[in-house]
């Protein structure tokens, strides 16, 4: 689907505020990244820190942390999560995270402890097909301003 000049994945669920991906892998696995609307909010990754695998994290525990040269943001999980890896090619080169974001660029393969109960506190694009017409709508007058 495409939103302003950003085109958005059909075949993930997303966060209700729209700032990370899921998808759901064949193996049950799920793998998670930034949405390319918080990609562009935040500004060039320069530093990605995620937390070690094997631990687990509640729906909204921070997994890992992400440095731009001016902010500092936590990645939160939306659903509850053991975390199996990181994406190695991002800690050596986080930029990837803004280059790609959903494909490349991904930052975590996780295991979902409990999907079945908590899937349903996600949505699909078409879920946030408005609020990101606003915010784009939003960003669009910050800058012309």
């Amino acid at each position: 689907m495409i939103i302003g000049s950003y085109e958005f994945p059909e075949d993930m669920l997303f966060d209700p505020l729209g700032e990370v991906w899921l998808r759901r892998q064949d193996d049950g696995s799920l793998v998670l990244g930034l949405t390319v609307l918080s990609c562009d909010f935040a500004g060039d990754f320069a530093i990605f820190t995620p937390k070690p695998a094997g631990r687990e994290y509640d729906a909204g525990g921070s997994i890992g942390l992400l440095e731009t040269c001016k902010t500092v943001g936590a990645i939160k999980t939306p659903v509850s999560v053991r975390i199996i890896e990181s994406n190695i090619e991002v800690e050596r080169t986080p930029i990837l995270v803004n280059r790609a974001p959903y494909t490349a660029g991904w930052l975590f393969r996780l295991e979902a402890l409990a999907w079945e109960d908590e899937r349903s506190r996600l949505v699909d694009i078409a879920g946030l097909a408005a609020r990101y017409a606003q915010a784009l709508a939003r960003m669009k007058e910050l800058r012309d301003a």
